[in-house]
């Protein structure tokens, strides 16, 4: 790269490139010089930048001489400068170009030199040029006040040179005739008015069909009032598609830029960013990306406080919707479906239509199709009406593979209900029937005994009574202590015949005693007792009784 050279600033490229694009020009006004913050007459150079927005060091600004482009190479700018006598007393090593509106257009280096004054004992006018290299040369206009130029000696000799050919009209075919120069600016005038004509500049109409042909065409837009990495897009229309694209270059060149959208030749609309608009309709599907890893391939829903987004996400293909803060933080999961099984999965227990349903947090131990328990406090409770079954138990319908021997009622046969009774010194109950709000009617209960030893019992319950009949394994005894007579306590082949004489079989027992006197009472022969006789006292009977056997 040259040691000395001259650049656009980033504040010059943007507006090249504008006026490339609108066909404008770009007016620059002045041109300062500066010793690059460099004290003394050293040989050290500064370095131009293309971000620099004013010079290191500036000592002086002045208004544009001239400013040409070199007649024999149109890709460059020449600006020029003249510093009079009368100022300086600084060295000079760094040259900035300013447009109208104040801005660093250009900045160059030169060699390091020092443009002294008249109080220092030697004064001298000078010159200082800047050459630029650019494309587009011909959209730079030079705005001065003629009051300040200094023609120099070269600038009047070609002055003087195009003078007299254009008067002379000589031949020669290296310079323009004053003819030549009439005829080329009428077909200039008469390109440029068809041009009107057909693409007005300035608004209007354009009539009738406008075909681009081409392998690759291209409409351009920019928004002047906009940067060109942000205000200038294009349509193209290449490969069978008709594509929408964003410039980033800041050239305004397209070298690079963002891709919008693109419409393929089967009517498909693509867009791989995101979609947002108040109301999108289609007739087709929409095809989202399958993966979520470059923040594309979601649904959006919301705005700037109430965001959702739903997608699906890694290669197991799960269909998640997240909730996410204000600043783009996650902020819930609250569900997301399984793609394997289907299953909708949530993260904390859902409620339907106010309703919380049973699950492992209010159900510690759920029935399932295998079993299960109740917890304790969570019963069962059957709604059934007359002719309805509220609990059955068993195999289908009319079969049942419950049944069995009455001797494996304590092995291996299966019970319809079981009841667990851990304690001996509990009684169990199995069954109750209620008058709901008014009273208990009945209930059976289980005893063991009181030991794991002891005969257990069956006890049935009735309306106030208590223990109102009990079932052991060798007696069936009322609430009183009375027995009922059967097979196991009583033989009835061994009982007296009609007529038969009996004898006591026990010593005479007394029972009482009866008052006789002022009080009444009364006195019961317990069985098998049998009233014998009586004796009297002073105001008191006793009953005579004893026990009775067949001969």
């Amino acid at each position: 790269m040259a040691k000395y050279f001259a650049i656009l600033t980033e504040a010059g490229e943007a507006k090249m490139a504008r006026a490339l694009v609108s066909n404008t020009m770009v007016p620059l006004t002045e041109m300062a010089v500066g010793d690059g913050g460099i004290d003394g007459g050293t040989d050290a150079d500064v370095t131009p930048s293309i971000a620099q927005h004013a010079l290191v060091r500036e000592r002086l600004c002045r208004p544009l001489n001239r400013l040409v482009t070199d007649p024999k190479n149109p890709s460059i700018v020449i600006a020029e400068i003249y510093l009079p006598e009368e100022v300086g007393g600084w060295w000079i090593r760094e040259l900035g170009l300013f447009d109208e509106d104040g801005e660093l257009f250009a900045v160059a280096n030169v060699p390091p030199s020092y443009k002294p004054i008249l109080a220092e004992g030697s004064g001298r006018g000078q010159f200082y040029r800047m050459m630029l290299i650019h494309k587009a040369a011909g959209n730079i206009a030079l705005q001065v006040d003629p009051s300040i130029v200094v023609a120099t000696r070269e600038y009047v000799d070609e002055q003087v040179t195009a003078v007299r050919t254009a008067v002379t009209g000589d031949n020669d075919k290296r310079y323009a005739t004053k003819e030549s120069v009439e005829l080329l600016q009428g077909a200039v005038n008469e390109a440029r008015d068809l041009a009107f004509d057909a693409l007005p500049r300035a608004g209007g109409e354009m009539k009738g069909p406008i075909d681009m042909t081409g392998p690759s065409n291209e409409l351009r837009f920019t928004d002047s009032q906009q940067p060109l990495t942000i205000g200038r897009f294009r349509m193209v229309s290449s490969n069978g598609q008709l594509v929408f694209d964003r410039n980033t270059s800041p050239d305004g060149s397209f070298a690079s830029f963002s891709r919008l959208y693109w419409v393929d030749g089967n009517g498909n609309f693509v867009v791989p960013g995101v979609l947002s608009a108040a109301s999108v309709k289609t007739q087709s599907n929409v095809n989202l990306p399958a993966y979520n890893n470059d923040g594309r391939g979601f649904l959006e829903f919301g705005g700037d406080t109430v965001i959702w987004r739903m997608f699906m996400v890694g290669p197991n293909g799960n269909l998640v919707l997240n909730g996410y803060n204000a600043d783009g933080t996650n902020k819930s999961q609250p569900f997301y479906v399984d793609f394997a099984s289907g299953k909708v999965k949530f993260a904390s227990r859902p409620v339907f239509n106010g309703a919380t349903p049973y699950d492992t947090n209010n159900l510690r131990d759920p029935l399932t199709a295998d079993g299960g328990m109740l917890a304790e406090s969570k019963g069962l409770i059957f709604g059934a009406t007359y002719g309805s079954t509220p609990l059955r138990v068993g195999a289908a319908w009319g079969s049942s593979n419950l049944g069995g021997a009455y001797l494996e009622w304590n092995q291996t046969r299966t019970p319809a209900l079981q009841i667990d009774a851990p304690s001996s010194l509990a009684a169990y109950m199995g069954i109750r029937w209620t008058q709901w709000g008014s009273r208990h009617l009945a209930a059976i209960d289980c005893y063991a005994g009181g030991t794991d030893t002891s005969m257990p019992r069956i006890s049935f319950h009735i309306g106030n009574r208590t223990l109102a009949w009990s079932f052991d394994e060798n007696n069936i005894s009322r609430w009183d202590g009375g027995q009922v007579l059967g097979t196991w306590n009583f033989d009835p082949g061994s009982k007296a015949g009609a007529g038969s004489v009996c004898q006591w079989d026990s010593a005479l027992t007394e029972f009482g005693a009866v008052s006789t006197g002022e009080k009444s009472g009364s006195a019961d022969l317990p069985a098998p007792y049998v009233l014998v006789g009586l004796r009297n006292t002073f105001y008191l009977h006793y009953l005579r009784a004893v026990k009775l056997r067949n001969q």
